[in-house]
């Protein structure tokens, strides 16, 4: 009698979370497929298997030269619409892996070193650009799939380019260019609603576990 009860409780607690149009069972968090030329997160894993570190402890113009088409290819994740870090979701959920964290936290790594190399070289504007696909990775990693690690994960990487820019900023140029890439710094800073919706999708990733 009790197993009956429960049942009715659980399904009872479904509806109203289905109601609500949250997600709740794995298959409410598959994506659909996402065109390669879509694919911001495909242009980031690419970018990084691209990197060229080779002259890292050398010139930083060459450096930075040697990786252009990298950098590149990295601003141009911002222009895709779509986000499959190519997760293959299966059941247990507890057990999905998630490789591309640790290859994002390498890639945020390696742009806040090209970002503090544009600054040492005057070019403050596009230092702050490429913070700004940091942040926009950041961003990504808030998206599917919606776990409380992802979360944690992109806001990690968001404080590596906060921390950057805190280090940059006193030694900036007061240049237009400039001032207009801090002011897009500056919304991205104040979005706090972003944050409060990925920290809710996080924990719908988690609640997903329990089932």
């Amino acid at each position: 009698r009790w197993g009956v009860e429960a049942e009715k409780r659980l399904q009872a607690e479904i509806a109203i979370i289905k109601a609500r149009g949250e997600p709740l069972f794995l298959e409410d968090f598959v994506i659909a497929p996402v065109a390669d030329e879509d694919n911001a997160a495909k242009a980031l894993l690419d970018a990084l298997a691209m990197w060229d570190v080779t002259n890292m402890m050398l010139d930083d113009r060459k450096y930075l030269a040697d990786n252009a088409k990298v950098l590149a290819l990295v601003r141009s994740a911002r222009d895709r619409p779509g986000c499959d870090w190519g997760i293959i979701w299966a059941s247990p959920a507890i057990g999905i892996s998630l490789p591309h964290l640790g290859s994002q936290r390498d890639l945020t790594l390696k742009l806040v070193d090209v970002a503090k190399r544009q600054h040492q070289l005057g070019d403050h504007a596009q230092a702050l650009r490429t913070l700004q696909d940091v942040i926009h990775l950041a961003q990504l990693e808030n998206r599917s799939p919606n776990y409380l690690i992802n979360h944690l994960v992109a806001l990690s990487i968001h404080e590596q380019a906060y921390e950057a820019l805190e280090t940059l900023l006193p030694t900036m140029q007061d240049h237009p260019d400039v001032r207009h890439e801090l002011a897009i710094i500056r919304d991205q800073l104040l979005n706090e609603q972003a944050f409060n919706r990925a920290n809710v999708r996080a924990y719908f990733g988690e609640r997903l576990f329990m089932l």
